[in-house]
């Protein structure tokens, strides 16, 4: 059974600075992108699950195929026994997403050439496990440095190696008509190409990227500048990735959609909003970028006020009950010790589902306190990592 570090166990995945999404059309008439995130009950210590797939077929057939991959995904993913280890649930989820496009291409013929890409993720506690197929990149930031970590299943990787070993120059390689072909899709077919990981571990302020092909419109050195410039927060990071990619202003720029993961980042403060405000982020003028909502901020100004507004007063009579010989610090102490231990965790054993696409789910956010808890319904057995398909 995998072990969470008491701190991780009660320390819950906050939407918006933990994890968000934004998505863009470009220059593309339609969104073919789909993702979606699903938390689960922090009871077992907090756990989250973040799939993303690119759709292909036709503008019907790569919306359709890209949303019923990720759903497929998640559901099948939740109805896997749950004493398999994460690395088979992956390889069984995978295989029943590629029937379900099969059904539906033989359910609807218009549909025959339909499929999509596919990245899942999952996170408990510090350690993470992915699967992807396809060239939809999965990311690692950590100490300033920005790398892809899952493979590429498109021809890039073998154009440049033939151009490290001289068969093509890179003029050829620039040129080439097949770079952007795919080796491996999710399509209803065998599939070719599958990069399941093993297990890994997080390292503190470590941010994970899921995103479709349309966020290579930047270097991986540009994408590097903005996440140093912004603060560790899941959303301000996203925004500012697609606000950097529409600025580069790319002819016929693809759907782009970016999930950021940013374990243990911090909140929204008066003081954070201010330093960092929101980045209004808007499309050319010639295509129809999906609009991102400006989130209100001031609620939590108010709560920040009522915070100080109820704790000072708290604070200098105190100061002036210890001043008085009223009462000592270990009368304090012993209070502050009696009422922490009333504290009741919130362990439902639940599932609380955060369907990004209608953010209407409220994240439950612990109290602090530990009970023991059962066994874990998802273990994260330690296992080697497989080899990785090698290129064509």
């Amino acid at each position: 059974m995998t072990t969470i570090p008491e701190d991780e166990a009660v320390r819950p995945f906050i939407e918006d600075a933990n994890f968000a999404y934004v998505e863009s059309t470009g220059l593309r008439s339609r969104q073919e992108d789909y993702c979606l995130f699903q938390l689960y009950s922090r009871a077992f210590g907090p756990r989250l699950l973040a799939v993303l797939a690119d759709g292909m077929g036709g503008h019907a057939g790569g919306a359709e195929a890209s949303r019923m991959g990720v759903e497929s995904f998640v559901s099948n993913f939740d109805s896997r026994t749950k004493s398999l280890p994460i690395a088979e649930v992956f390889t069984a989820v995978v295989e029943q997403v590629n029937s379900a496009i099969a059904s539906a291409q033989a359910d609807h013929p218009e549909f025959a050439d339909m499929g999509c890409t596919l990245v899942g993720l999952y996170l408990h506690g510090r350690q993470y496990q992915w699967v992807s197929v396809g060239d939809s990149p999965l990311f690692l930031y950590r100490g300033g440095v920005l790398r892809r970590i899952n493979a590429d299943h498109s021809m890039a990787p073998v154009i440049a190696e033939a151009v490290e070993q001289g068969k093509l120059s890179l003029e050829e390689a620039q040129d080439h008509p097949s770079k952007n072909a795919l080796r491996s899709a999710v399509m209803g077919r065998p599939i070719e190409l599958i990069d399941l990981s093993g297990q890994k571990v997080l390292e503190e302020g470590d941010v994970l990227i899921l995103a479709s092909d349309g966020v290579l419109t930047l270097t991986l050195s540009e994408m590097e500048d903005v996440l140093v410039e912004s603060p560790r927060h899941a959303r301000i990071q996203a925004e500012r990735l697609l606000a950097a990619v529409l600025a580069k202003e790319k002819p016929r720029q693809d759907n782009t959609t970016i999930m950021v993961i940013a374990p243990g980042a911090c909140l929204f403060s008066p003081e954070m909003v201010a330093k960092y405000p929101v980045v209004e982020i808007s499309a050319p003028d010639e295509g129809e970028a999906a609009p991102l909502a400006k989130r209100p901020r001031g609620r939590g100004q108010l709560m920040a006020a009522l915070l100080v507004a109820v704790a000072l007063p708290l604070l200098l009579v105190s100061i002036w009950l210890v001043m008085n010989g009223r009462v000592s610090f270990d009368h304090i102490r012993d209070w502050i010790d009696g009422e922490r231990s009333s504290v009741v965790p919130l362990n439902t054993g639940s599932a609380v589902r955060v369907h990004i696409k209608v953010p209407e789910a409220i994240v439950p956010q612990g109290t602090g306190a530990t009970t023991p808890a059962p066994s874990d319904p998802f273990p994260v057995p330690a296992q080697p990592a497989p080899e990785r398909s090698k290129p064509l």
